[in-house]
């Protein structure tokens, strides 16, 4: 849940969502969102969020990232669908690059 971390070595990895005691309508809401960073690298996994999740986690990365910094990747969130990855949650992630998890 959002608040708990790991770390091995150099890898830490941040758990951003879900923030307990929020309900959603939808249960993709719920998708465990981890900040993943090594060294100056950082991806962001954000599971299936869409609308308020990605809002609430959106707000989470503003406090873990300095100013001017962005995430070296984001895998794109609910497998690209249209109801996710917004503009306003790209503003905040900026990432560098991006990665797509999709079927045939």
């Amino acid at each position: 849940k959002k608040g708990q971390s790991l770390k091995r070595g150099d890898v830490k990895m941040q758990f951003l969502h879900p923030t307990e005691g929020i309900k959603y309508a939808d249960r993709n809401e719920y998708s465990m969102t981890m900040n993943l960073t090594y060294g100056t690298v950082s991806f962001l996994f954000p599971g299936d969020l869409v609308g308020e999740g990605e809002n609430q986690v959106a707000k989470e990365l503003e406090q873990c990232l300095g100013d001017g910094e962005r995430l070296t990747g984001l895998v794109v969130a609910h497998h690209g669908s249209m109801h996710s990855t917004k503009d306003d949650f790209l503003k905040v992630a900026n990432p560098k690059y991006a990665i797509i998890s999709v079927g045939a």
